[in-house]
């Protein structure tokens, strides 16, 4: 049973408009997903992402601080947003600070009617 991750909204300042990180950011959530759960099946949580986005799109800083409580864990997370590749910044040079949280949870369970006689 997998895991269901909820992207909170993007806090952003730069030359990237906040829509351009919440785009990348739902695109990668299955990557952060699977490294959440190669790392730590079934652990549940907060992750808090910090980057920072050079003019070209790319990740020049990046953190984790999550309350999993597994230093690898966040290492991996911090690790995986090296991936992610942003739009060009509208003037090509300012960098971009860009910052999200994502709840970790299991997947609700649902309830199945039964049957009265």
């Amino acid at each position: 049973m997998g895991l269901v991750a909820y992207q909170g909204k993007s806090t952003v300042q730069g030359g990237l408009a906040d829509l351009w990180v919440d785009n990348v950011v739902r695109e990668h959530m299955d990557q952060i997903r699977a490294t959440i759960e190669r790392f730590a099946p079934g652990v549940q949580g907060r992750a808090h992402f910090a980057v920072t986005i050079d003019g070209r799109g790319e990740i020049v800083r990046a953190s984790v601080r999550s309350s999993f409580g597994i230093p690898e864990l966040d290492a991996a997370l911090a690790n995986a947003l090296a991936d992610l590749r942003f739009p060009t910044a509208e003037d090509g040079f300012r960098e971009t600070s860009a910052s999200w949280e994502v709840q970790i949870a299991p997947p609700p369970v649902m309830a199945i009617p039964q049957n009265k006689p």
